[in-house]
């Protein structure tokens, strides 16, 4: 009896873990996402860019987005940048870039795409320049 006290709780630790990780792992895929330097692998936050061009990376990952928009926003100010994707077609190798060169701030990263019949947004992740 006491062995089955000190397995149950260590049981449903480790399948609540399985549980969170399955979730985070499904979610770097399942919708468009800011790529870090690629499409390999999700965005860290924050991401220092340079005060140079800045080359941006928006990915598909499995989410079947046929159109999107990317845009950075100063969270401070609310002002949008004048550089991003504007409601483009998903291209066939399944990410777009676009360069910016992003003033001294923070910003929110966000992306609106389309998947047949349905419109989503999303803040992805968010950036800040020296």
């Amino acid at each position: 009896m006491r062995t089955g006290r000190f397995f149950l709780p260590a049981a449903l630790m480790v399948a609540g873990l399985l549980t969170i990780g399955g979730t985070a792992s499904a979610f770097s895929d399942s919708m468009p996402h800011y790529g870090n330097g690629n499409c390999n692998s999700h965005m860290v936050n924050p991401t220092h860019t340079t005060n140079s061009p800045y080359t941006f990376y928006v990915c598909q990952g499995t989410s079947g987005a046929t159109y999107w928009t990317a845009y950075l926003t100063n969270r401070v100010t609310g002002v949008k940048l004048g550089c991003g994707i504007n409601n483009q077609p998903v291209p066939p190798q399944g990410y777009a870039t676009f360069i910016c060169t992003v003033p001294a701030g923070t910003y929110t990263a966000t992306i609106s795409y389309t998947v047949p019949g349905n419109s989503f947004v999303h803040t992805d992740a968010y950036y800040i320049s020296p």
